[in-house]
């Protein structure tokens, strides 16, 4: 067989962060690699604008710390661009002012957050037998039965909307807060566990979150930069096809909506990589493993929109020194919470300007997905007026929004990820991979992607298929 007609190791659709990290990984184990993106761009919903001396990032505005972030960052050379925030506290707006996040047992207990009534019952939570059915539950009623109605309100519905953008009565705790579980099962109480684990933590310099000057495009450009030329763009993978031990991507160019005379075009790989939402990979499996694919398909996402404004300095009357606000049950404001970039990293703006990103929509604001631009600028900054005091009208920097923006591990999340677990195992040339699994961190989708490219790698090494190996 000529070279040409040998089919690549792995071939992959998506190039967001999971996507990418998994082909740069394969890449690295000498595994030839080619990645279909249906947008004319890499990353995903991970990107940077820079303007007027700011920079403005789409998605994540920090990164959690982690094992695997790390190793990624110094693998790619960037190193030196890492930034650490000056601060990671996070600020609840309620009742009309600023107050600080809760982020330890101690704090909790002593958080204006709670009235004297609440912090009495949530002393009683280490003397509250654990619960050991396997029945699923719901993170409101975990949090409520461990802590009382009143944690619930006050602290976890705000937190779960600057998280997953969702509704703490929807989504599973089993799979959403899986450490939290096993506190109560291992210590028979959340804050027992929780003191046990900061006592037993390595010691070290307090974790805060990261960023990389220049923005999230810094990480994006890096891991683009490992591809070379193995990467299409501007293309939407229609079909999958089962060639023996081969699979086949069958895909057509995404960028001229309403034209079907355009053939179709394909390409062969011994292995694949659906690096898709969960409902696009739903789709191209639904003639292959159809279980699976209803599985995919069930899992709920809600719409986000970010709007990334700019202020003179002096326009606040808050000193800003944290990481942001979310929004209080009882605040009034429509903006789930805003992240203040420049006073965590001193790159994010001139040093006469503040920039603010504000965060809207979520299973509480679908409605969001259908407004203009102008009335998203406006909600937020009218809401920063309120929290903020910011006085004069905003520069807008930049504006991103995504009508399915995160996933929603809901309840009955662990039963949808076993039924697509069971019909994956009949396709051992395919592999699914995406923050759909354990959530929307960074790092997280940054662990799953390695270890599939560790698993990858060992499948076709011991079936000795090794196409070319890449340049």
């Amino acid at each position: 067989m000529t070279p040409a007609f040998v089919p690549y190791d792995v071939a992959i659709a998506g190039a967001g962060i999971s996507g990418l990290t998994c082909a740069a990984a394969l890449r690295r184990a000498g595994l030839r690699t080619f990645v279909l993106e249906a947008d004319d761009r890499i990353g995903g919903c991970i990107s940077s604008v820079q303007r007027d001396g700011c920079i403005a990032d789409g998605g994540p505005q920090t990164f959690a710390a982690s094992p695997h972030l790390t190793s990624l960052f110094a693998t790619l050379s960037l190193d030196d661009k890492v930034l650490r925030a000056k601060t990671g506290t996070p600020w609840f707006f309620a009742r009309g002012r600023l107050e600080r996040a809760p982020m330890s047992p101690p704090a909790f207990l002593s958080s204006p957050l709670l009235s004297v009534g609440a912090k009495l019952r949530l002393l009683a939570e280490p003397f509250i037998g654990a619960r050991f059915s396997d029945d699923e539950e719901s993170v409101s009623s975990f949090a409520s039965r461990r802590g009382g109605r009143a944690v619930v309100d006050a602290i976890v519905r705000p937190m779960i909307n600057g998280i997953f953008a969702g509704d703490p009565s929807m989504l599973s705790m089993r799979s959403a807060f899986p450490a939290i579980v096993d506190y109560e099962k291992r210590y028979t109480s959340v804050f027992v566990g929780a003191v046990a684990r900061r006592r037993n933590a390595p010691r070290g310099p307090r974790r805060t979150p990261l960023a990389l000057a220049g923005g999230n495009a810094a990480l994006i450009g890096a891991l683009g930069a490992t591809l070379g030329n193995d990467v299409r763009l501007g293309v939407r993978v229609t079909d999958v096809v089962l060639r023996g031990a081969n699979v086949e991507l069958v895909f057509k160019d995404s960028t001229r909506h309403g034209r079907s005379e355009h053939e179709s075009e394909s390409i062969v790989a011994r292995h694949a990589v659906l690096a898709l939402p969960a409902y696009e990979s739903g789709r191209l499996l639904a003639h292959l493993e159809p279980e699976a694919a209803e599985a995919l398909g069930e899992i709920p996402y809600e719409p986000v929109a970010q709007v990334a404004l700019s202020y003179p300095r002096n326009a606040t009357e808050n000193d800003l020194r944290g990481f942001g606000f979310l929004r209080g049950d009882d605040s009034g404001l429509r903006i789930l919470g805003c992240a203040w970039n420049s006073a965590m990293f001193e790159d994010r703006a001139p040093s006469d300007r503040t920039l603010l990103t504000a965060f809207l929509g979520g299973s509480g604001d679908r409605e969001i997905a259908s407004l203009r631009d102008d009335e998203i600028v406006a909600i937020a900054h009218n809401d920063l007026q309120r929290v903020l005091g910011v006085d004069e009208p905003p520069s807008v920097i930049a504006g991103f929004r995504w009508d399915k923006a995160i996933p929603q591990l809901s309840l009955g999340h662990a039963e949808r990820l076993a039924n697509i677990a069971v019909g994956m195992s009949k396709l051992p040339q395919m592999t699914l991979i995406g923050n759909y699994f354990t959530g929307p961190s960074v790092s997280d989708c940054v662990a799953g992607a390695h270890a599939a490219a560790e698993t990858i790698a060992s499948i076709l090494e011991s079936s000795g298929a090794k196409g070319h190996t890449a340049r």
